[in-house]
Order: C-alpha cells, then sequence, then structure tokens
C-alpha cells in the first residue's frame, strides 16, 4: 500500500460503504484527530456515525488505514479493535502529537470546510451557477459549518479567558475593505467574466449582512474580522473551484527571494557579534514582511511596482525601531534556554526567505524550530504544504545544512485558514509545540491581530512591519511601514 492510498488487495474485501469510510480516513493529516460523526459528513452519510465506527472496527489494514485518528465526540478516545486495543490508540495519537497521549477537547475535530470536499463543492457550485441557488441560498449552504465556532483548545489562553480572533470586529468599514480583498481573489483565480460576477455576488450576499447574521446564530457585528476573511475565502473557493488563487505568485517571490538568498547571508555573516547577527536576521525578517498581500495599500504597490531587494537590503544593519524593540529580552530568552525549540509562526511567500538567516542560526545553535503555517491557503501566507515544499528545495537544504534541516526541521499545519494564527482552530502538533517551545516567534500583522491582545498562556514575541496602525492598541501613535519588536508577556505587553 503507498501512502494515501487503499491497499491492492481491498477488492472482495471491504464494502462500498466502507471503502469510502477508508478513504476518508487516510486523508487526515498525522497530528490531528476526526469524530466518526465527523467522518459520516465528509463521506456524504451524516447520521451514520455508528455505521462509520463498525466499519472501522473491521478495518483489517490498520495502522496504514489509520483509523486510529478516528474519535468520539467530547474528547472521548473511542474504540480501537487492532491489537492492544484503546491503550495502542493512546500511544499511537501520542507518538503523532496529539498532546500527552489524550485528545485535547476543542481541538478542531473536523471543521468541515465545504471545499475539502470536491463532490459537495462541485454540486454547489454547478446549482449555484444554473440558479437553482441564489447567492444568499449558496452563502448559507457553503458557510453551514461556520455555525459552530470552535473554542480554544486548553494551554493556550489563561483560564477562563475569552477569545476573539482578532483586535477588531466587524464593520461597514471593514466590509467595503473586504469586498476589494475578495474581489481580487476571484480576478486571481478565473476570467470569466461571469464567473467572477457570480463569485462577487455570493461575497456580496455575505458582506451585506452588516446588521444581521452573517450565518444562523452569529451577528455580523460580533465577528472578529479575521473570521469573516475566513468565511468570504470559502465563497470563492466554492463558487470558482479554485482552492489556492496565491499559488503562483507564492511561487514566484520565493523564487525572487532565493535568488537574493547569498546577499541576505553575507548581510548578517559579516557581523561579528553574535547577538548582533541575531539582531541583523531578526531586521532582514521584518523587512521581508513588506511581502503582504492582505492589505490592499502594500498589495497595489508591489502589483505596481514589486520588491526592491537591493534598495531594501542595506536597512538591515540598522532598522529604525518605532518605540518598541524587545530584541534585548528576545535574546536573553534565547539565552535562558541553551538547546530550546523555537516554534516560528510564519507569515508571507518571499518574506519566509528573508527569515532564512535567522532560522540558519538557531539551528546552529542546536535548537530544534517548528515552523507553523497555514492548514488553508490565505492570501499569499504560506500554508504548512508551502512550508514543506520550500524545506525540500535543495538550496534551502544546502543554505541550513543537510544534516540540521534533516534533524532539527519540523513543519506543521497550525488549524488556521484565515490572517494570523486562530487559536480556536489550533491543531494538537501545534497546542503541543505551543507548550514546550522555550521561545514562540511570531511574524506579521496579523499574528499582532490575533495573538497580541488575547489572555495568552505563555510569553509570544513580534516581529512585524505595520501596515495598518488600526489594529495596534500600544497607546502610542503608529504609522504604515514602522518596524516593532513587540514582547507579549501573559497578557502584559511591552
Amino acid at each position: 500500500m503507498t501512502r494515501g492510498t487503499l491497499p491492492r488487495d481491498w477488492r472482495g474485501r471491504c464494502t462500498p460503504f466502507q471503502r469510502r469510510v477508508y478513504e476518508a480516513v487516510l486523508k487526515i493529516p498525522v497530528g490531528q484527530v476526526r469524530t466518526y460523526a465527523g467522518i459520516a459528513r465528509a463521506i456524504g452519510r451524516p447520521g451514520a456515525a455508528r455505521a462509520v465506527g463498525q466499519a472501522l472496527k473491521r478495518n483489517r489494514w490498520a495502522p496504514q488505514i489509520p483509523c486510529h485518528r478516528v474519535v468520539a465526540g467530547r474528547g472521548r478516545l473511542g474504540g480501537y479493535s487492532a491489537p492492544g486495543g484503546p491503550a495502542r490508540k493512546r500511544r499511537l495519537l501520542q507518538c503523532e502529537g496529539v498532546v500527552g497521549g489524550r485528545l485535547v477537547p476543542g481541538c478542531p475535530e473536523m471543521m468541515s470546510f465545504v471545499s475539502q470536499h470536491p463532490a459537495l463543492s462541485a454540486r454547489l457550485r454547478r446549482q449555484y451557477g444554473r440558479g437553482a441557488l441564489t447567492p444568499r441560498a449558496f452563502v448559507d449552504r457553503v458557510l453551514e459549518p461556520f455555525t459552530r465556532p470552535p473554542a480554544p483548545p486548553p494551554g493556550l489562553l489563561l483560564d477562563g479567558a475569552p477569545y476573539l480572533p482578532s483586535s477588531r470586529r466587524m464593520s461597514p468599514a471593514i466590509a467595503r475593505r473586504f469586498r476589494g480583498l475578495a474581489r481580487d481573489l476571484i480576478e486571481r483565480s478565473v476570467v470569466d467574466p461571469v464567473a467572477r460576477r457570480r463569485a462577487l455576488a455570493a461575497v456580496d450576499a455575505l458582506l451585506g449582512r452588516m446588521e444581521g447574521e452573517a450565518v444562523a446564530g452569529r451577528p455580523m457585528r460580533a465577528l472578529a474580522d479575521a473570521e469573516v476573511v475566513e468565511m468570504y475565502a470559502e465563497l470563492v473557493r466554492v463558487a470558482t473551484g479554485v482552492r489556492d488563487p496565491y499559488a503562483g505568485l507564492k511561487r514566484d517571490y520565493n523564487e525572487q527571494a532565493l535568488a537574493w538568498l547569498a546577499q541576505l547571508h553575507q548581510v548578517v555573516d559579516r557581523v561579528v557579534d553574535p547577538d548582533g547577527r541575531l539582531r541583523v536576521a531578526i531586521n532582514l525578517g521584518i523587512i521581508g514582511n513588506a511581502l503582504d498581500f492582505a492589505d490592499p495599500t502594500q498589495r497595489a504597490r508591489l502589483d505596481t511596482d514589486g520588491f526592491d531587494v537591493a534598495a531594501a537590503l542595506p536597512k538591515a544593519k540598522a532598522l529604525p525601531y518605532a518605540t518598541f524593540d524587545a530584541r534585548a529580552a528576545f535574546l536573553e530568552a534565547l539565552r535562558a534556554a541553551p538547546a530550546g525549540t523555537v516554534l516560528l509562526l510564519t507569515d508571507n511567500a518571499g518574506e519566509i526567505v528573508f527569515d532564512l538567516p535567522l532560522i540558519r542560526l538557531w539551528l546552529t545553535q542546536g535548537r530544534p524550530v517548528v515552523l507553523a503555517g497555514k492548514s488553508r491557503p490565505c492570501y499569499n501566507d504560506m500554508t504548512a504544504d508551502d512550508l514543506k515544499r520550500l524545506c525540500r528545495d535543495h538550496r534551502v537544504r544546502r543554505y541550513l545544512g543537510e544534516r540540521r534541516a534533516r534533524d532539527q526541521l519540523q513543519v506543521i499545519a497550525s488549524g488556521t485558514a484565515t490572517i494570523g494564527l486562530d487559536l480556536r482552530r489550533a491543531t494538537p502538533a501545534l497546542v503541543a509545540v505551543w507548550r514546550r517551545a522555550a521561545v514562540v516567534y511570531a511574524k506579521g500583522q496579523g499574528m499582532v491581530q490575533t495573538l497580541r491582545y488575547a489572555r495568552l498562556w505563555r510569553d509570544v514575541f513580534h516581529a512585524v512591519q505595520v501596515k495598518d496602525p488600526a489594529y495596534f492598541r500600544e497607546r502610542v501613535p503608529l504609522r504604515a511601514g514602522d518596524a516593532l519588536f513587540l514582547h507579549t508577556t501573559c497578557c502584559i505587553t511591552g
């Protein structure tokens, strides 16, 4: 059996229903779990959770068909018919990064996005295309999973702390800005004008609900703006059939930045003082943070002028910071844990290459480094799949060192499908690293929006170039383009 496929000898040994169940189970990523009910919904048989359990009980190909990743609801482990029983199921999940070998209540079992299911997505797209669904009905069908908002898993926030995945709630002004951003997604997805108008009509149907409920039971004005980004991006995916409109642009910007990798390295390597090297490497990453297509002004500038690396590099030696420069606290945190893990919450394509000199310094210190990427595409942010492709690139492996890249570098999916890091969707793998990492290093304004003003369980360092000062609550004037290095300490910021 090859990974992700049914065994060659399945014919005559499982029913068509069992085959559909097994195919769905094969799609569950390492470090994540699904419920029996979630699998039933995924195969188009809601209400068949018990039948799913029976099909998995007859799975003779465990753990190659990883039925141990299917669990009962409300954090319960559920049964396991393979040798070793539930105890072995628990050990398998523990090895795959499910925290402590037990299920974490609130971890996303299957926030079953419609676009995750090609047959359902295609059917809704056809119905919408031929007029069988109005824009409003299409929105309701596609966004039905969003009526049940998740809760952050334990261990990310202080006990009992509320959480909103952004520093701003929805407003008419934000809705107007989002329409332009959604139009950009649509135009990068399809060229047919009819398909474009149809997709934009769905977005308008959602954004037009400002004074009512975005989805059943969830008033639009009560939502964080990042939640609505997640919603309209899903509408565009289903309406156009394009999963990642920015895929080509992300590859292009990574390629352009990789062409400058030697020069990026020289900027850092010419600094003699070890702490000075780290400071300059941080500066490089903040300079690269300008490569952001989720900000309308920055996107227009990049579309028109591109990114002038040659002009940007000299700034790395002495980047001016606007009031907030917590790099000394960051260096102290590294010294306090000489071999501690660094969790890097990544941001944009292209920018990630500007982060490579800092990653290389961490690796040469002997540190494990975990790169967390989006679980689903969001503008030009790096997904976990994008990060894996980049880390397989021979130029990156040669630069970081083959052995270090193999033994010390890990890529995980964060669970997030919007800007920044949505803690409510944190994967078990992210929760595990979040708890054990010596340092959490977050890139970009989206991470500030979703983490900085939450009552976090642990410290987080933010390296960011300001795009929109309205999202910052620092009580000092900030301007677009300002460089900041922030230190968030268990809801005490500085």
